[in-house]
């Protein structure tokens, strides 16, 4: 018993040591084994973009998951393949979908880039009519015969291509030459920008947007009516501002910030308004303002508005309070609105520029909340708005039609001149995509992924109908009447004369394809998918190219 044991424990061990060659064999004949030739569409999402991590060059392309440039797709995508189908062997095809950052639209740009040039005073007075009595353009006096005027007048030196945007006054019908103003970004920069000028920069916030005198802040636009914020800007900075002599309660406090906010509100209209006049063909002009002041606390921002008439004229020009602040809307009977257009000169003349819209005050009211500030958001983004008032502006527009709408956009720090093209396609206006998704294809050649254009294709009946009638052409045909009765290749009896071989099947798949594409050019690559019979019907696929000698030759 022991004897048999020992010799038991021997063939064992024996066995053991022995499967260790094996065991060598097998992995290197396995890993050595051709891998799968695979022909798949894929899309690359983020976590494929990540697979670029730490590669030079590739920063950009992680960081925002699409390409910008195509020297990058050729470059960084084989990479992405090679970690994501590493067992894929040659001949394989991968279809690759992938985002395309390809930036704005030239012409918007254009636009979105031109100089401003805003109507003035004199302008309007140089005019007549009632643009001179109103400071307006109307229905019976347009702005587009006028500005080519005003330009004329007043840009000297232009060159052909020249472009403005000219921005202006709008009524439709003038019957009170009072004006409405609403305080937005630019109207309290120029507060702040005035104390810089008169009082210095130890008057404004690192930022820029904020001063100590009035309290006017383009950020948020608003003034900042807390008493208690004033004089720790006044303690902080070593102002010399007696705001808040002799007095000796907050009540008293609140006023003398008051008092100190209608200050600015009359610097504002001297600084924006300094050709005002009392009246206007002696009916009274006001100038209506619509400003926010933030209180913090519970009060948070609270809109007022305010009527001023001018007292004097220039250059002792001067306003008056005339009633307010109050919560209650005050203004003027007359519509007028903030326009404005596109003049490009044309070697001789302006003339005002077609397919682009810029939009106006009026424009900003009608969607809602964008109306608040005339400005779009990140709250209010332009997208979601655009589009419905394209459909009410253009009811009539046809498909194809194009359009670039100009806008603004408050981005946090500043308001900015921004712009998107729309196309109207199937019944409605699509916006032009800086994003986009294109496709590219790479195939695998001596284990390396590189771009190819390579077109994947699969025979149906039809083809083998024709693949059938060229082989009879050729003088075999009980093989061409065979792939057209049955829609595959036989391949289950070598000595049969229906049997084709691989070498065959690749010639007559690439006569089939001069027939099929006769416009392909040379170098064109086509990876058929075809059926042979092998038993049982089965799949199988052969990599063509046109050579130049007119044929096409099999990939290896």
């Amino acid at each position: 018993m022991k004897l048999f044991n020992k010799l038991y424990l021997f063939i064992f061990v024996a066995l053991a040591f022995a499967c260790d060659p094996y065991e060598e064999t097998f992995q290197e004949l396995e890993e050595n084994a051709p891998g799968p030739i695979a022909n798949i569409e894929i899309t690359l999402n983020d976590d494929d973009y990540a697979l670029l991590e730490g590669v030079e060059g590739a920063e950009n392309v992680v960081q925002y998951g699409n390409f910008d440039n195509e020297e990058d797709v050729r470059e960084f995508i084989p990479r992405i393949l090679s970690q994501k189908y590493p067992l894929f062997d040659n001949k394989s095809a991968v279809k690759v979908n992938y985002d395309f950052y390809r930036g704005g639209a030239d012409q918007v740009r254009t636009f979105t880039r031109a100089d401003e040039y805003e109507v003035t005073s004199d302008d309007y007075a140089s005019l007549g009519g009632d643009a001179a009595t109103y400071n307006v353009f109307t229905a019976m006096q347009p702005a587009e015969d006028f500005v080519p005027i005003v330009l004329a007048d007043s840009i000297t030196g232009a060159t052909e291509g020249d472009l403005r945007l000219v921005t202006y006054q709008y009524a439709e019908e003038v019957n009170d030459p009072s004006v409405n103003i609403i305080m937005n970004s630019e109207e309290y920069q120029s507060l702040v920008d005035y104390t810089e000028s008169e009082r210095g920069p130890e008057w404004i916030d690192s930022f820029g947007t904020l001063d100590y005198y009035f309290g006017a802040n383009s950020y948020f636009r608003n003034l900042d009516g807390r008493a208690s914020k004033h004089k720790e800007w006044i303690a902080n900075n070593n102002l010399n501002d007696n705001l808040f002599d002799g007095s000796t309660t907050p009540e008293e406090d609140s006023l003398r910030v008051e008092e100190r906010m209608q200050e600015g509100i009359k610097t504002f209209l001297m600084i924006n308004y300094p050709n005002a006049t009392p009246q206007v063909n002696g009916a009274p002009k006001y100038f209506y303002v619509n400003y926010a002041v933030y209180y913090g606390g519970d009060a948070g921002t609270v809109n007022y508005y305010v009527q001023y008439q001018a007292k004097s004229i220039a250059p002792n020009l001067e306003f008056e309070l005339i009633s307010g602040p109050t919560t209650s809307e005050i203004s003027s009977s007359t519509i007028s609105e903030d326009r404005g257009a596109y003049y490009v000169f044309n070697g001789s003349k302006w003339e005002q520029e077609e397919n682009v819209y810029y939009l106006s005050s009026a424009d900003y009211d009608a969607m809602g909340a964008p109306g608040r500030f005339d400005n779009f958001s990140s709250s209010t983004p332009a997208d979601d708005y655009l589009v419905d008032l394209l459909e009410m502006k253009y009811p009539y527009a046809q498909e194809e039609n194009e359009i670039s709408v100009i806008y603004k956009y408050y981005n946090g720090d500043e308001t900015q001149t921004r712009g998107d093209l729309y196309t109207y396609l199937n019944a409605q206006w699509n916006v032009y995509e800086s994003v986009i998704t294109t496709s590219l294809q790479f195939g695998k050649e001596e284990g390396v992924w590189v771009p190819d254009n390579t077109i994947a294709y699969t025979l149906s009946a039809t083809d083998y109908e024709l693949i059938g009638k060229i082989e009879i052409e050729n003088g075999n045909t009980a093989r061409g009447e065979n792939v057209q009765s049955y829609g595959n290749f036989y391949q289950n009896f070598p000595d049969g004369d229906t049997h084709w071989t691989p070498e065959e099947i690749a010639g007559i798949i690439g006569q089939f394809l001069l027939q099929k594409f006769p416009e392909s050019e040379v170098g064109q690559k086509y990876r058929v998918t075809y059926l042979k019979y092998v038993g049982s019907a089965v799949e199988d696929t052969v990599l063509l190219i046109l050579t130049e000698d007119g044929t096409y030759q099999e990939v290896e």
